[in-house]
């Protein structure tokens, strides 16, 4: 038997996305969580952008500002120190 250090969630959809995603996982477990979110829009339709018409050749390698990386981190960080 092996014990989890951590579990995480990959890169396939946007930081506003993601974020209720590692909320749920938190619920879960009691290790640390880890989550890249992604660079691209997503929508309630396509969620995970390799799902967009556009992927791979033609989607704009980054569509989000850095500003809605830090945002996500900071609710990270506050919502990971308050559980």
């Amino acid at each position: 038997m092996w014990a989890l250090s951590a579990v995480g969630v990959n890169c396939e959809q946007e930081p506003d996305r993601l974020l209720p995603i590692a909320r749920e996982m938190r619920k879960a477990v009691g290790v640390p969580i880890a989550a890249q979110p992604a660079a691209f829009r997503t929508t309630d339709a396509n969620p995970c952008f390799t799902r967009l018409a556009q992927f791979p050749d033609e989607l704009e390698a980054i569509q989000l500002p850095r500003s809605s990386f830090e945002l996500f981190a900071e609710k990270a960080k506050a919502e990971a120190f308050s559980s």
